[in-house]
């Protein structure tokens, strides 16, 4: 029996929603930030988020947000305060394959200063409290 191959390259699952691959697929950007947005409302959901896990120089959270919709204050604030890579949720999230629901503080970093009650705050001014969240593998 042969051994398998693998079916990717390493860092094609960065590329599985590139908006520059979309537009050569004949979908655009701008559809799929209008389907991720249906699919939310559908779930009852008032904002999405949808990104890459943080690996290697790649921590940011500007460079994993492939499509958003939260507002512009808020992404610039979580930006500065820059807790996406260690953040509650993507922790829990590297720990198993099954879909996670946080009731608040999940993009907050798991250090319990200020900052972090800032963020949780800032995201609860928002309406940001609720988070479901699973992974694509």
């Amino acid at each position: 029996m042969e051994r398998p191959e693998r079916a990717v390259d390493d860092c094609a699952e960065d590329a599985a929603f590139s908006p520059s691959k979309a537009v050569g697929a004949g979908a655009s950007f701008n559809d799929g930030k209008e389907r991720l947005g249906e699919m939310a409302k559908l779930a009852g959901f008032d904002f999405y988020l949808l990104s890459v896990f943080p690996r290697g120089d790649r921590t940011a959270f500007i460079e994993n947000r492939l499509i958003s919709n939260w507002p512009l204050s808020l992404v610039g604030f979580y930006e500065a305060a820059d807790p996406f890579y260690c953040s509650r949720l993507l922790t829990a999230m590297k720990r198993t394959i099954v879909p996670i629901f946080c009731k608040e503080g999940s993009f907050a970093g798991s250090a319990a200063n200020q900052e972090n009650r800032r963020l949780n705050t800032l995201f609860q001014m928002h309406g940001l409290k609720n988070t479901f969240a699973f992974a694509l593998a």
